[in-house]
């Protein structure tokens, strides 16, 4: 982020990571930086839903302060690969419109399990089916 060009005499004193602004103080808690050299990032990497975040960092030499540009800190969705189309077959390839019948024998599913298959219910609700 930074080049120091005198950095066995003149180490970094203190970095903190700010919000995209670049002014205030981040407090955001699916990442932290530690407070003393190197001023490792750690970030959440159990985020069910993920993050997509912007970040400065600023940094000091005593009182000589400089602050980066923003930069993005992203950890993708863990729900982006629980639901998949099932692979069971269905009964018909198309459903005839017929009128004169209830059309209970041409149920291609009930409800969204009849067309996917989801591995983290609890933590990744489906929450919306629609017919295309």
């Amino acid at each position: 982020m930074f080049k120091n060009s005198k950095e066995s005499i003149c180490p970094m004193t203190k970095c903190t990571l700010l919000n995209e602004d670049c002014k205030t103080k981040n407090t955001n808690k699916n990442f932290i930086m530690s407070e003393v050299w190197p001023y490792k990032i750690t970030t959440d990497q159990q985020s069910i839903l993920g993050y997509n975040d912007t970040v400065c960092l600023e940094c000091m030499i005593d009182d000589q302060r400089t602050t980066s540009k923003p930069f993005y800190l992203n950890q993708w969705s863990k729900c982006l690969t629980t639901l998949k189309a099932s692979t069971k077959a269905f009964k018909y390839k198309y459903i005839d419109f017929n009128p004169m019948t209830d059309g209970s024998d041409n149920i291609l599913g009930v409800d969204y399990k009849s067309f996917f298959t989801n591995t983290d219910t609890v933590n990744c609700p489906v929450t919306n089916c629609k017919v295309l």
